[in-house]
């Protein structure tokens, strides 16, 4: 009996798993211009699978985050900006398809606090008080499905001008 449920046990698992790996691929990329506007994040999501996916839009509440850490790898809380409501929209990624996301909207608000790297989760708008001639770790996360994991994009150094 025992050696019945483990037989189940495994191909519950092995069946949940595959469903998994069969998720399509995304990556994501994150810069910084700070020439033109240095307290927004251009986002750049590619699809990574063979096949059109529809994953949800980077502007949705919880689809982005950002985490900033200073040059010794500590944590900084990001700080609330606003309170927001956006719409839930999704998007549409051919095969090897990047779309490139900037909400230029929301990095004015965060700038008119003196914030930068702004980002949506829940209802609220989250930014950080970054000083300027610092050097900071940001790592983004994308969530393009809002009930599985998400993929974090390499991280990279920045140097507030």
């Amino acid at each position: 009996m025992r050696s019945i449920i483990l037989v189940f046990a495994v191909l519950v698992l092995s069946a949940g798993t595959s469903a998994l790996a069969d998720t399509p691929a995304v990556s994501v990329e994150w810069s910084c211009d700070q020439a033109t506007n240095r307290h927004a994040v251009v986002i750049a999501i590619k699809n990574l699978s063979g096949q059109e996916i529809k994953i949800q839009h980077p502007g949705n509440r919880q689809a982005i985050a950002v985490v900033v850490m200073d040059a010794h790898g500590n944590v900084i809380a990001p700080e609330g900006v606003a309170k927001v409501d956006p719409r839930n929209q999704d998007i549409v990624l051919k095969a090897g398809e990047t779309v490139e996301h900037i909400d230029n909207q929301l990095a004015k608000l965060a700038q008119e606090k003196g914030m930068t790297l702004p980002f949506l989760t829940g209802t609220g708008l989250f930014a950080y008080r970054l000083k300027a001639g610092g050097t900071y770790r940001v790592t983004v996360i994308l969530r393009p499905y809002a009930d599985r994991e998400g993929v974090a994009s390499a991280e990279k150094m920045l140097t507030l001008n």
